[in-house]
């Protein structure tokens, strides 16, 4: 069973540069310790007390070091899991394309087997640490702290970008645990729940960090000049941020906006209270046409073919759009529904995969028409269970519920074919962030021909879903 291995070593980990620091007394001098020259050329950009004044400075994101420090997390994480999980050792020794294909064939469904904790609590803690990896080198808004404002919701919707990213490489690319392991070729790491997962809650787990580094963290650091109390503080409370510093090669107490554990809060109050003059910020204004838009929508479906009755599929899936011009753009659409109506002892799901154009109309007032033309493909998976061959486990004391005797009481078959979707719909704009939505009805015609005594040539997909939108505020 796969594990996500960050909860179990971070501490750890974190142990080996915090113990030379545990036994040191108070700064004597009440001021910042000297840092090593990476350290000071980091603070040389910034205004010294940047979480009094927030300073932001027009540098690209540093690509080499976020890389580096990208790697680094991926081989901790791999290295841990060859070492503890056996059938990733054993997944090692088939062909590399071969074992690839194979896993990713297999994908289907939400749940891959994993218990609860590692799917919503590890995968989660994976997504903040990837996210805070990319703020830390990204000079436009790394000095942005936590507010109900439109750089910090830029600056969350950049890292919660690369951590999808690093996601979809961490469980697909080509240095994955589909390449390392096959680990989505058995039985029952087949589901989609860490792609959904990792990126969306580790941004909620960002998000939590950053409100106890502002409110409680400062709070306590203000009150004590204890060396060890304010590392604790800051390690136990900011655990996913306290990696992410490792991964950069830093000491896993530090802060952007106050580098030293020894800050000075009574200068920082007193540059704040000076007066002096806030350096502009340099923010891009609102475009009046979104550059990205993130839809998640649940969506009912029904497949029928030629001599087959109607089979309803319920599920939901996420649409992608980028705008390349103002009528025009280019969509991703994915999703997959639970098979309705397949019998007792018979369960299944269906994943479609497409892209292609999308037309946006003119805006009626808060209503926008869109029409859409979309290829990819359709994939059926379904199996069937032997109760019978169950109850024979049963009665010889074995339980039935081990993976290992999953192909012996079942039967997994699937069928993957080509597939388009045509159709639209209208969104009701709420406001510069979100829209709704409303009555989208698309026509999916698959190629799957007959499956199992049911037909899935025809099928009718009638969606809702809530939408985000990047670049208007």
């Amino acid at each position: 069973m796969r594990t996500c291995p960050f909860a179990k070593w971070s501490w750890l980990v974190c142990i080996c540069w915090l113990w030379p620091h545990l036994c040191g007394a108070e700064n004597p001098a009440g001021g910042p310790r000297e840092e090593p020259a990476e350290e000071q050329a980091d603070q040389s950009v910034v205004n010294p007390f940047v979480g009094a004044i927030p300073v932001r400075v027009d540098r690209p994101v540093d690509w080499k070091r976020l890389y580096k420090g990208s790697f680094r997390f991926l081989a901790l994480m791999h290295a841990f899991r060859v070492a503890t999980e056996e059938d990733t050792r054993e997944g090692l020794k088939g062909p590399f394309f071969q074992g690839w294909a194979d896993s990713l064939g297999a994908m289907h469904g939400w749940s891959d087997g994993d218990p609860p904790l590692v799917n919503y609590v590890g995968h989660p803690m994976q997504g903040a640490v990837t996210s805070y990896l990319f703020s830390m080198n990204d000079p436009k808004f790394q000095p942005v702290e936590f507010s109900w404002s439109r750089p910090y919701a830029k600056k969350l919707l950049r890292g919660a970008a690369y951590a999808f990213a690093f996601s979809e490489q961490f469980e697909l690319g080509p240095m994955s645990e589909a390449t390392i392991g096959n680990v989505q070729a058995k039985y029952p790491a087949y589901g989609f729940v860490d792609h959904v997962i990792t990126p969306i809650v580790g941004t909620g787990w960002v998000v939590a960090e950053d409100v106890l580094d502002k409110y409680v963290i400062r709070s306590i650091e203000r009150r004590t000049t204890k060396t060890w109390l304010r590392i604790l503080a800051r390690l136990s409370l900011n655990p996913s941020r306290g990696m992410a510093n490792l991964m950069n090669l830093r000491v896993p107490w530090r802060r952007d906006d106050r580098p030293t554990v020894y800050w000075d809060y009574e200068a920082e109050a007193a540059f704040r209270n000076s007066g002096a003059p806030r350096p502009p910020e340099r923010f891009s204004p609102p475009r009046d046409q979104p550059v990205f838009e993130f839809t998640v929508q649940p969506h009912f479906n029904w497949f029928r073919g030629p001599g087959s009755i109607a089979t309803p599929c319920v599920g939901g899936g996420a649409v992608g759009r980028f705008n390349f011009r103002r009528e025009w753009t280019f969509v991703t659409d994915v999703g997959g529904c639970r098979l309705q109506g397949l019998g007792r002892y018979r369960t299944g799901d269906s994943l479609t995969y497409m892209f292609g154009p999308e037309w946006n109309g003119r805006r009626f007032g808060r209503f926008l028409p869109r029409l859409r033309f979309l290829i990819g493909g359709n994939k059926v998976t379904q199996m069937e269970t032997d109760p019978e061959k169950i109850k024979e486990l049963e009665e010889q004391g074995i339980d039935w519920t081990k993976n290992e005797y999953h192909f012996y009481f079942s039967r997994d078959t699937d069928k993957n074919a080509f597939a388009f979707l045509a159709g639209g719909g209208f969104d009701v704009v709420l406001n510069d962030i979100v829209s709704l939505q409303v009555a989208n009805v698309d026509y999916l015609r698959t190629w799957l021909g007959e499956f199992e005594d049911r037909n899935y040539t025809h099928g009718l997909r009638l969606t809702v879903g809530v939408t985000l939108r990047v670049g208007t505020w």
